[in-house]
């Protein structure tokens, strides 16, 4: 199956949250759904990623409509299960492992704390040897300002994946 990141991941894990076989839902009804999951994507955005998932989560149909143009109604092809579309998950720039907070699915909050603590382990690695190498006598006020936003990054990174662990709301660390 095909890897899935940013948006297309959100519209395919929307599927899974209300119900998996008995969900159909227009370009307008999942821009609604990301709202209240406080995820902000214009309704255009919606309308030009969804199609992108046609081919192996979604199946669309033509809704007719009086005096305005006809609905396009997606839901999940047959045979798709909840556990196949959580594996096409792949989290990435656009679709940060704290995104999985947005969702209850527990498969997905787990991956999505495995992602957070190799994130954090490779920025604890590049701030310890930043850190080193000012040690060293090579410090100067750029390197000083790396530490500190990469450590900003570590604290944000713990804070996400100690609420992905206890699915807890998010709260950014600024």
């Amino acid at each position: 199956m095909t890897t899935y990141t940013g948006l297309s991941a959100i519209i395919a894990l929307i599927f899974c949250e209300d119900g998996i076989t008995t969900t159909s839902l227009s370009g307008y009804d999942l821009t609604k759904r990301m709202k209240t999951l406080h995820l902000n994507f214009s309704h255009q955005q919606v309308y030009r990623e969804a199609p992108r998932l046609l081919k192996n989560i979604l199946d669309s149909e033509l809704d007719p409509q009086s005096g305005k143009p006809d609905r396009i109604v997606y839901s999940v092809k047959k045979g798709v299960t909840t556990e196949q579309i959580v594996d096409s998950i792949e989290f990435s720039k656009s679709f940060p492992p704290e995104y999985a907070l947005a969702f209850s699915n527990e498969k997905l909050v787990e991956k999505a704390a495995l992602k957070a603590e190799c994130i954090l382990i490779d920025l604890k690695k590049k701030v310890s040897d930043i850190d080193k190498g000012n040690q060293l006598g090579a410090g100067n006020s750029y390197g000083e300002a790396k530490i500190a936003t990469q450590q900003n990054w570590v604290t944000m990174l713990e804070n996400y994946n100690f609420q992905l662990k206890n699915k807890s709301p998010i709260s950014h660390v600024a």
